[in-house]
């Protein structure tokens, strides 16, 4: 199931997660209803989403959603997004590491934003099949001088270890 979910917010300046451990639920239930959690786009406040079966995640508070900053994800690219951040968060020479950045002058989200050997790079996570929009996507992060890592998931592009 596909739920508008995001991983990241801005609070103050600065961007936290909800799936840490670094904010409580209650702390981030908590600032949600303060509506101080927002948008690292727009600036229009987020609210905290958990359940039981869902893992926590936040969401434009009035359903209008910024363009530039939700789209619906399955939970296989919520959770390939968070593995991959903290895997290159480890990595030698990494720094600067973001996870769901945004660029303003190409108005995108990345799902991981770092620097290496001071040039701009970015991970996709790509979970649902696109063509068109890939080339689109990644034209734009040329044209800004970002090297691009597309990485595709399992459920839409493989089916028993073969590419469909």
């Amino acid at each position: 199931k596909e739920v508008t979910a995001i991983l990241t917010c801005k609070i103050r300046n600065e961007i936290i997660n909800c799936y840490d451990g670094t904010h409580t639920r209650e702390q981030l239930k908590q600032w949600s209803k303060k509506k101080i959690l927002l948008c690292p786009a727009c600036g229009k406040p987020y609210e905290y989403c958990h359940g039981r079966i869902v893992d926590p995640y936040f969401r434009h508070a009035d359903k209008t959603e910024c363009e530039s900053y939700s789209e619906p994800e399955t939970n296989e690219h919520m959770q390939g997004k968070i593995d991959l951040y903290e895997w290159i968060k480890k990595q030698k020479g990494v720094r600067d590491v973001v996870l769901e950045g945004w660029i303003p002058e190409t108005k995108q989200r990345p799902d991981i934003m770092f620097t290496y050997r001071n040039e701009l790079w970015v991970i996709e996570y790509q979970c649902s099949p696109i063509s068109t929009e890939y080339v689109e996507r990644h034209e734009l992060y040329q044209t800004a001088g970002i090297h691009d890592i597309w990485i595709c998931g399992t459920e839409k592009y493989f089916q028993k270890n073969k590419l469909i």
